[in-house]
C-alpha cells in the first residue's frame, strides 16, 4: 500500500492505525466515499456505467453490487 510506505509504516501497522482512527478499514473508507459520490449522481444524465466508472468502480456490476448492499436498492431504482 503506497500510503503506508509513504509514511514509513508497515501495511499491517498502517491498517491498524487507520481502523482505530476511522473505525473502518482503508478499503471500506474508500468504498464509502465512492458510494456517497455515486449516490448524488443517479439523477444526472450520465449512464449508470459512466457513474460507476466516474466513482472509481471497475464495472457497472461492481458498482451496482456495492450500491445495493449499502442502500438496499439498485442505482437504477433510485434513478426511477
Amino acid at each position: 500500500m503506497d500510503l503506508a510506505h509513504s509514511i514509513h509504516l508497515s501495511v499491517p501497522h498502517f491498517e491498524r492505525l487507520f481502523r482505530t482512527t476511522t473505525k473502518r478499514p482503508p478499503y471500506r473508507y474508500v468504498l464509502d466515499i465512492r458510494l456517497e459520490k455515486a449516490r448524488s449522481l443517479p439523477k444526472t444524465s450520465l449512464s449508470l456505467s459512466e457513474i460507476g466508472l466516474q466513482c472509481g468502480f471497475g464495472s457497472q456490476s461492481h458498482f451496482t453490487l456495492h450500491f445495493r448492499r449499502r442502500y438496499g436498492v439498485t442505482p437504477a431504482r433510485v434513478r426511477g
